[in-house]
């Protein structure tokens, strides 16, 4: 699963728990202040589970290569290691009290304001409204399912509606779920009945679609904006059991 970054991409990656960052403008000889950005966010990655750390028994070739290629910043951490308030937070540069998003997003604490606001001022807006294609592939969890009432069974995935997207005009996501090889999404023009299911391990999956994405095979994005891409992968989070047998002979 490799990802060539031939264009002029700020590659970003982002882990959940004590985060890290890589960063790399791969042509130096175009505009600096105008880079394609690429966020990768993947689901309860531990930071000693980096091979190129040599701490935990662990193959992550693509990860080692972006960290030879950018800068590793070993103290980066965050402030809410968990789903949703990670997000609010990385979007939004308040911390859970300030926007709310104190827990994981599911329709017993939707009444309670524990949604990302349609009125708050993500930095994914700020780059739309700068000239910038907003895209986003994978797992959100930033929406309110409705409250649950008295005896119902909880809710934790929801349809993002357009208007709530905070810029992406790019969709191939979903709230939350745990489906890591029979993946389910949302796509850009998709109605809230109309999900694509996919057989194949998640990540895998989704890295088709963000290869896609960065050569615009389908006219995703105009192609004259710069582009900032989200990519939020679930796995490594749990159901560990939930991995193609050839990764799991890697180790």
């Amino acid at each position: 699963m490799r990802i060539a970054l031939k264009s002029k991409i700020l590659a970003i990656g982002l882990l959940v728990t004590n985060p890290v960052i890589f960063a790399k403008n791969r042509n130096k000889s175009t505009d600096p202040k105008r880079p394609n950005i690429l966020f990768i966010v993947a689901d309860q990655f531990r930071r000693a589970s980096l091979g190129f750390l040599g701490q935990d028994p662990v193959v992550t070739p693509n990860l080692d290569d972006l960290a030879k290629q950018g800068v590793f910043f070993s103290n980066a951490v965050s402030n809410h290691p968990l789903s949703s308030p990670f997000r609010a937070m990385l979007l939004t540069g308040k911390y859970p009290l300030s926007n709310g998003v104190m827990a994981n997003c599911n329709s017993a604490r939707t009444e309670y304001g524990n949604y990302l606001k349609k009125e708050e001022t993500c930095f994914s807006d700020v780059l739309v409204n700068n000239g910038y294609s907003g895209a986003y592939v994978g797992k959100w969890h930033l929406d309110g399912p409705a409250p649950t009432k008295n005896g119902e069974e909880v809710i934790w995935d929801t349809w993002c509606p357009p208007e709530n997207r905070h810029g992406f005009t790019y969709w191939y996501a979903y709230g939350t779920h745990n489906n890591h090889s029979n993946p389910y999404y949302w796509t850009t023009n998709a109605a809230e009945n109309e999900i694509t299911r996919v057989n194949k391990w998640s990540p895998e999956h989704e890295a088709d679609i963000i290869i896609n994405y960065l050569r615009n095979t389908e006219n995703q994005r105009e192609g004259s904006r710069p582009f900032a891409l989200f990519w939020s992968i679930n796995p490594p989070h749990t159901p560990f059991t939930e991995v193609p047998e050839k990764y799991k002979k890697q180790g």
